[in-house]
């Protein structure tokens, strides 16, 4: 999926789609006035004509950015600068945005022009022990608790000393979607 595509069927949902209904129905009431005040054949033909042309425009829309609307739901504030929407791009703000949970990584790994990336840190914490579900590590005067179950630290509780924390981050592989609000790191 190209950077291009996301945007040109962001474009004909939000922007060209709602514009041909409306005209659309508008013409449709003037059509259907004339034909109710005049009864003329060819006003009746023309709206079933105009209905039948929007129908294969709907479905060409639809058909064409299927794939879009499957990975619209991954795109959030947590990945990208603003939502699009009919008639409207709202921007999120940088406060909105408290921090990133696993499940925001996940969701924003689905989208096909993101990619993992893991660091792995060898810190050196005070390793102060566990209870049946955290481990307990201090550093620089701070205490930091841990759930056991998870697969971001690994250390040896035999020597207590070195502990390597793994984080995994959501990378950006085409930088063209910069240009569409996509963070190129979450």
């Amino acid at each position: 999926m190209s950077s291009q595509y996301w945007a040109v069927s962001e474009k004909l949902l939000n922007y060209m789609l709602p514009s041909i209904v409306l005209i659309s129905a508008l013409i449709c009431f003037i059509l259907f006035s004339i034909w109710l005040s005049h009864y003329q054949k060819k006003s009746g033909l023309m709206i079933l004509i105009l209905l039948l042309l929007n129908t294969f425009i709907f479905i060409g829309v639809l058909t064409y950015t299927s794939e879009y609307r499957q990975l619209k739901p991954y795109s959030t504030y947590k990945n990208r600068a603003y939502e699009v929407s009919v008639y409207k791009t709202s921007s999120f703000s940088n406060r909105f945005i408290k921090g990133y949970s696993k499940k925001d990584i996940e969701d924003t790994l689905l989208l096909p022009f993101y990619s993992k990336k893991g660091v792995e840190d060898t810190t050196s914490f005070n390793y102060l022990g566990k209870d049946e579900h955290l481990y307990f590590f201090e550093k620089d005067d701070i205490i930091y608790s841990l759930d056991q179950n998870k697969k971001l630290v690994i250390f040896d509780e035999s020597t207590k000393q070195n502990v390597i924390v793994k984080e995994v981050y959501a990378e950006l592989n085409d930088t063209s979607y910069t240009e569409l609000g996509f963070k190129e790191l979450v």
